[in-house]
């Protein structure tokens, strides 16, 4: 038998100080035989704070061990605020983002008590470690955060005041109070991952995807992004058959690129154009949804829009400009997207190198 636990509670009676209480814990499990650091306790209402630093009662010392019974509103939660209202856009879950503003509203009011409750732990008078907030009515879970000298630093948990279980809404991870790393949303119906990004340091970065919050889970959303705006392919699928709806392409936040529509229930292709650099142009066909077959062509472009231009082979006419240009020249030009956009004009409108 060894000693496995010291734990020291301090109240406050007056201007002193007393040992509430005194608990030895016996372990029987193996352990070093040395004695543990007492991790002391305070109560928030006996804590009191000086140049951002908490201090028991009137010590010297800033203080170390664990706090008690803080309203929410005395510690910096502004980015787990934001990730809660994140969460709520994609989930519809708004129960505990709502009561996290609330919480610092009241407490702030009115004073220590208020919505929300915390318990944290502490290092020479600053957060460092876990932190645990719960409704002060009847307890239930808000969130778990880990703090590194005062920052926020580390995973994060933001539970669901509204689903039945109140299982988890949003996980995820900070560095200095931004978000990190792989971010998940959890759904209010089925509480299985309806959002699921990749972030670095509060910006957006890398894979994005959105499932349907039901028994299938299926994907419905997936994108990529490049220094906070969406860059690469976009496809989206349908929310109540799976089936894929959508199509497109982006470069650096612009549509660029082929799109392609589909329908919902029959799969069918229904529309596809092309985009440059955020402005519609070349071809673009309508599909009938149930047959597939083509109902209406037009080559938009600069120069106007051409009904059922099929009749016309642009790419032919393209790349007889190309040559025309080339003629005599020992290494061919390099045609960038925005000077072939404009010979596509040209062809579309009737114009060949030979006229």
């Amino acid at each position: 038998m060894c000693l496995n636990k010291l734990r020291i509670e301090i109240g406050a009676v007056g201007k002193f100080f007393t040992l509430l209480s005194l608990p030895l814990v016996f372990s029987l499990s193996a352990c070093s035989g040395e004695v543990e650091e007492p991790e002391r306790v305070l109560s928030f209402r006996n804590a009191e704070i000086y140049q951002g630093k908490v201090f028991a009662g009137n010590e010297n010392e800033a203080f170390t061990g664990v706090i008690t019974d803080f309203p929410i509103s005395s510690v910096n939660v502004s980015p787990l605020v934001g990730l809660a209202a994140s969460a709520n856009q994609v989930t519809g879950d708004s129960s505990t983002h709502k009561y996290m503003l609330q919480g610092s509203i009241l407490t702030m009011v009115h004073g220590a008590g208020g919505y929300a409750i915390c318990q944290a732990k502490f290092m020479e008078g600053y957060l460092h470690g876990s932190m645990s907030c719960n409704t002060a009515s009847n307890n239930l879970p808000i969130l778990e955060a880990t703090y590194q000298q005062g920052q926020l630093d580390g995973p994060f948990i933001i539970y669901s005041l509204k689903n039945e279980n109140h299982n988890k809404l949003a996980e995820g991870n900070l560095v200095n109070g931004k978000i990190d790393g792989e971010f998940i949303g959890y759904g209010l119906i089925t509480s299985k991952p309806v959002l699921i990004q990749n972030l670095k340091l509060g910006q957006a970065m890398g894979s994005f995807k959105r499932y349907s919050d039901d028994a299938n889970n299926h994907l419905i959303l997936e994108k990529s992004y490049d220094q906070g705006v969406i860059d690469g392919s976009v496809v989206a699928y349908s929310i109540e058959t799976g089936k894929l709806i959508l199509e497109r392409t982006y470069e650096q936040g612009t549509l660029h690129g082929n799109e392609k529509q589909y329908d919902a229930e029959t799969g069918e292709l229904t529309l596809e154009r092309s985009y440059i650099y955020g402005t519609a142009g070349g071809a673009e066909r309508e599909y009938d949804p149930n047959t597939g077959e083509l109902i209406r062509s037009v080559y938009i472009d600069d120069v106007g829009t051409i009904e059922n231009p099929d009749d016309i082979n642009i790419e032919e006419c393209v790349e007889s400009w190309i040559d025309f240009h080339n003629q005599g020249k020992e290494e061919p030009l390099l045609w960038r997207y925005d000077v072939l956009h404009e010979l596509r004009g040209r062809c579309a409108a009737g114009e060949s190198p030979e006229a």
